[in-house]
């Protein structure tokens, strides 16, 4: 009995620790993919304000407002990314809770079904 209650807690724990390594993996990923598209942004902006023909003030007046837009646009990216991960991990706590109430409920029974047996 307490070896099978030892393999399923071993087997869950190995779960959540290939999920959490999934995870990780996959904000990697999407980290890469926010700096990519945030060094795109500048330098896109960056030439397309080089070769505009504007005075010297207007062009920093742009770069500016493009600077501001940029910085508002990956606040909200880095926003919603850090709410996914907030989401993700109370998902992966609740699991987690569940099944160690299963355990617990498990080896409850096991242990009044060798108590029983032991009377």
């Amino acid at each position: 009995m307490i070896k099978q209650i030892m393999t399923l807690i071993n087997h869950r724990l190995s779960v959540k620790i290939k999920l959490n390594k999934f995870w990780e993996a996959k904000m990697r990923q999407e980290g890469k993919i926010i700096v990519a598209f945030i060094l795109g942004g500048l330098i896109g902006a960056s030439l397309a304000l080089l070769y505009a023909p504007k005075s010297g003030a207007e062009i920093r007046k742009d770069i500016k407002k493009k600077t501001k837009e940029i910085k508002k646009k990956t606040m909200n990216a880095a926003e919603a990314l850090y709410e996914e991960i907030e989401e993700l991990s109370e998902d992966a706590k609740k699991e987690i809770l569940q099944q160690i109430e299963k355990i617990s409920k498990l080896i409850e029974e096991k242990k009044k079904k060798l108590l029983e047996k032991l009377d």
